[in-house]
């Protein structure tokens, strides 16, 4: 008998976009431009708004992933450049796309290395936000996201790599806990890592294999990952684990203890 499968492709059809300036009557401004592109073009977004570059990278720092940032050059404390290159360190991707803005037109090179999607001068225009949501809209349909097939029945199912928190196997079927929501298929974790990136997708315990950039914290024997939960390392992977993590290891918001 042959079968006709069908991708369902899952993951949050929403853009999400985070505005970040210390500017509160702008970032309102930028938010309302948005929702009337929305409302006209049938765009849907997910917007967030932060009035401090420090409230924004506590946000981003437990991965949670925009879309596309909005971000102002000068904010105080931790600026624009600041953030970015945090962003491009933790992220180590491009699917991050940021949108600078400043009242001043000489950041170009500066810049130039965070590679931005855009650079829009204060005040902005309409005609500006419409063409950025449109190059990212293009630029989603178009690009390859790294994802995870798996099937239920004759429905195959994919999902972003980045959305996966991590893998969890009971009995006979494996959960897959994401972002959103957590689905259970019939398959085994060696299975599964054979389909993953062992370099960013490693078994900490025969029950468990986890997405390395989604890592909050790392102890001896248990990690806490980006949903607060708080997985066990085994007796006999934990040197293997540790050397892995640290050859990983980016940026110093992953706490090893």
């Amino acid at each position: 008998m042959n079968f006709c499968y069908l991708f369902v492709i899952q993951g949050d059809d929403m853009l999400k976009i985070a505005i970040c300036d210390d500017n509160e009557c702008f970032c309102i401004q930028l938010e309302n431009i948005l929702e009337d592109i929305s409302d006209k073009y049938n765009f849907e977004f997910d917007i967030y708004t932060f009035n401090s570059g420090k409230a924004f990278y506590e946000k981003i720092k437990n991965n949670f992933i925009f879309d596309l940032i909005f971000l102002n050059v000068e904010l105080k404390n931790l600026n624009g450049l600041q953030i970015g290159r945090l962003i491009r360190n933790k992220f180590s991707s491009t699917f991050v796309h940021i949108v600078y803005l400043s009242v001043k037109k000489d950041y170009a090179l500066q810049l130039f290395k965070l590679q931005p999607l855009d650079f829009l001068v204060k005040p902005i225009k309409y005609d500006d936000i419409f063409y950025v949501i449109k190059t990212i809209n293009s630029i989603i349909k178009t690009s390859h996201k790294p994802t995870f097939d798996y099937k239920i029945g004759t429905l195959l199912f994919r999902v972003p790599l980045n959305d996966i928190i991590y893998f969890e196997s009971i009995n006979r079927k494996v959960n897959m806990i994401t972002y959103n929501n957590t689905v259970s298929f019939y398959s085994t974790l060696n299975k599964v890592h054979e389909k993953l990136d062992k370099i960013f997708f490693i078994s900490i315990h025969k029950s468990y294999i986890i997405n390395y950039n989604h890592i909050k914290e790392i102890r001896y024997t248990q990690v806490v990952m980006s949903n607060n939960l708080i997985l066990p390392i085994s007796q006999s992977k934990r040197s293997q684990v540790r050397s892995m993590i640290m050859a990983n290891k980016k940026d110093e918001e992953l706490y090893i203890l």
